[in-house]
């Protein structure tokens, strides 16, 4: 009777070793709600989860994409895709587009940083793919200026310009100014390289315009 008891309460006592605490998903959705105004804080969040404690599939994905994108925010150069290779192996199987679009993307940052100029066109081009499926302006903004940086490191003008206009473009529709006008700036500079001063006048006084309105609102902020 003793053995057939111990037995039993191994096998009620299993299944809650094994199940993956709700504090997992709640310091993730805290990490996701500060990702845009407090991506220091998402990553401290994150940093201080147990991995070893996240036994789902999606969770583990979706950790992967979050630490992935907080380290980015953060301004940390990441050149291994340990992470992003976790998120996009998921989500090309089972996510949205949108999910599917932000795994490749950082899996592109991740390339980028790394120097692998081919790997991270093809991360892009794939985010871009899923993305066009979706009205994230943003997202799509931020895939046209990390293309546009790239082939600005190679030299090659016209689709770095390109990029960048679209970039503009995407990040006006987001109504997100800051980014629109740094944009504007990385299409100065391109025609600036190519010797086009009018062009490169006209949209230099773009950004300049974007951040005087923003001063209003944010008058410590310095051009």
């Amino acid at each position: 009777m003793k053995v057939l008891y111990t037995a039993l309460l191994a096998l009620l006592l299993f299944p809650s070793c094994r199940r993956q605490s709700g504090d997992i998903d709640s310091f993730l959705h805290n990490a996701e709600s500060l990702m845009n105004e407090h991506p220091e804080d998402a990553l401290s969040i994150i940093r201080h989860i147990d991995r070893r404690k996240i036994y789902s599939s999606a969770s583990e994905a979706r950790y992967a994409l979050l630490y992935s994108q907080a380290l980015d925010k953060n301004y940390v150069d990441v050149t291994s895709d340990s992470l992003t290779a976790v998120a996009v192996n998921y989500y090309d199987r089972h996510g949205t587009k949108h999910e599917r679009a932000m795994a490749h993307y950082y899996q592109g940052r991740v390339f980028s940083n790394a120097g692998n100029f081919d790997a991270a066109i093809r991360s892009y081009s794939l985010a871009e793919d899923a993305a066009s499926g979706t009205d994230d302006y943003y997202l799509l903004g931020l895939i046209n200026n990390a293309v546009g940086n790239l082939h600005f490191e190679q030299y090659d003008l016209d689709e770095a310009l390109q990029r960048d206009q679209q970039a503009a473009s995407f990040f006006h529709r987001a109504q997100s100014p800051y980014n629109e006008a740094l944009a504007y700036i990385g299409v100065g500079t391109v025609y600036s390289l190519k010797g086009d001063n009018e062009q490169m006048e006209i949209v230099y006084n773009k950004a300049i315009e974007i951040y005087k309105e923003l001063i209003k609102y944010c008058p410590y902020m310095k051009i």
